[in-house]
């Protein structure tokens, strides 16, 4: 499950691409510097993502591909299901109990658990993505419904992740290429909290660089980020960006400020974006990118957009402990149905 998610759809061309590549993965920095009913009428494909990151990623479970068409008929199926459909989100390690629940009623069940503690994202092993043909039917009911990571290894990097949600429906849905998947489509209340150290974060944004840099011809050998919280609403961060090639520097700034009742979706405005750059490579991909990063200068949108808009996400806070070149992140908030 991974916290940076997949690339935006939306971009298209090259100059536009990398410049708002760009500013999106500076407002990923910023926030991961600092996540039914039975009639398929009720469903339509989500509109395009008006948010700074979509929940999808984290709201996916694949299912054994074994039975596309039909949820498992029981719970010791359902435990299974997941146990084998969830290796192609993870490397899961060998003994792991990753999936655990209660001996209650089925498909209404009291409390279900994944552990993906230890577990490894790679390029190989990530969320699917859903068929939005295949409207989401009915699946699993469950009162208390977790999914932790003690730690989640992404890209080489460790991610401690806690997400609980109470009265969860976990809605039966299809990838593209056919498999079955649960889908957190709805819950009354939930509460998720994220917390990485500053190596980890940096070790993130160097593997998301890289992965950018490489669709365009240019590379990125280091990345030095400082970051910190000023408020709990704030986040400020600074990025040093050393280029391979021609050489040089990119030296990005943003800030990030959450608006926030506890009532309404939390919205994220973007803002004193800069990007300057040192050397051959830094001046030529600065007078590039820079235009883009103004584009979303001052522009605020919901933080997290969920499957459905069925949930909002509310009570967003960021925490830096330590210095901002050496701190560590905590990110946490509410989600759900219920407007307090």
């Amino acid at each position: 499950m991974s916290i940076i998610g997949p690339a935006n759809p939306l971009i298209r061309s090259l100059l536009p691409k990398a410049a708002r590549a760009a500013a999106l993965a500076g407002a990923a920095v910023l926030l991961l510097c600092g996540g039914l009913s039975s009639q398929p009428a009720a469903y339509s494909a989500p509109p395009k993502v008006n948010a700074w990151l979509e929940a999808k990623p984290v709201c996916v479970f694949p299912l054994d591909g074994t039975s596309a068409t039909l949820l498992p008929p029981d719970r010791a199926g359902l435990i299974q299901s997941l146990d084998e459909g969830m290796k192609r989100l993870a490397v899961i390690p060998d003994q792991s109990k990753l999936v655990q629940t209660d001996e209650t009623a089925y498909p209404a069940l009291r409390t279900l658990r994944i552990d993906l503690s230890g577990s490894t994202e790679d390029a190989d092993h990530m969320p699917p993505k859903l068929d939005w043909h295949f409207p989401p039917r009915d699946g699993v009911q469950v009162e208390k419904f977790e999914v932790i990571a003690d730690p989640l290894l992404i890209r080489g990097a460790k991610v401690k992740y806690d997400l609980t949600a109470t009265d969860a429906q976990l809605s039966f849905a299809h990838d593209r290429q056919d498999r079955p998947a649960l889908l957190l489509t709805q819950a009354k209340s939930g509460h998720v909290e994220i917390n990485a150290n500053h190596g980890d974060v940096e070790t993130l944004c160097l593997a998301a660089a890289k992965r950018f840099a490489g669709k365009y011809g240019f590379s990125v050998n280091a990345i030095k980020l400082k970051f910190s919280a000023p408020n709990d609403k704030t986040l400020l961060a600074e990025a040093d960006v050393t280029l391979g090639g021609m050489g040089g520097h990119l030296d990005l700034t943003g800030q990030f400020v959450v608006t926030d009742d506890g009532i309404k979706t939390a919205t994220g405005n973007a803002s004193h974006l800069t990007c300057h750059g040192q050397g051959p490579g830094g001046i030529f991909l600065s007078s590039l990118l820079t235009g883009g990063l103004l584009a979303y200068d001052n522009i605020s949108k919901p933080l997290v957009e969920f499957p459905f808009d069925h949930m909002t996400l509310r009570n967003a806070k960021f925490h830096v402990e330590g210095t901002p070149s050496e701190g560590n992140l905590h990110i946490t908030a509410d989600f759900g149905t219920d407007q307090k």
